[in-house]
């Protein structure tokens, strides 16, 4: 009989929680009402129209925003992860925008929010 160590349980686990944490990110924003191609220019519209707010600004809890940032830090930390951005919004404002780790482990190039500073 084989035995199941606790890290083959929670390598699979972690997983799991990272894309239902995801998933409901997206899931709890709430949905633009209006004609397909009103929604269609607003997406393609300039991030200008998104303001930074504080958490509470937009009905969010700042220490449960601080809580995912260290989630993912500890992904990091255990290698589950090379590096994440998360970002929540709501509405237009953002409140929560974090980077941690690393987009190129080998190179130490720490994870950026932006992709227009990556050579």
């Amino acid at each position: 009989m084989t035995s199941i160590s606790s890290a083959q349980i929670l390598n699979p686990l972690k997983t799991s929680i990272v894309a239902l944490f995801l998933v409901l990110l997206v899931a709890c924003n709430p949905a633009t009402t209006g004609s397909g191609s009103n929604q269609a220019s607003s997406a393609s519209g300039s991030t200008a129209d998104l303001q930074m707010a504080a958490p509470e600004e937009a009905g969010m809890d700042s220490a449960r925003l601080d809580r995912v940032t260290q989630t993912m830090q500890s992904y990091v930390d255990d290698g589950l992860l090379a590096g994440v951005v998360t970002m929540a919004a709501r509405g237009s404002k953002i409140v929560h925008f974090e980077s941690v780790g690393f987009r190129d482990v080998e190179a130490n190039a720490p994870m950026m929010q932006s992709s227009e500073s990556i050579p």
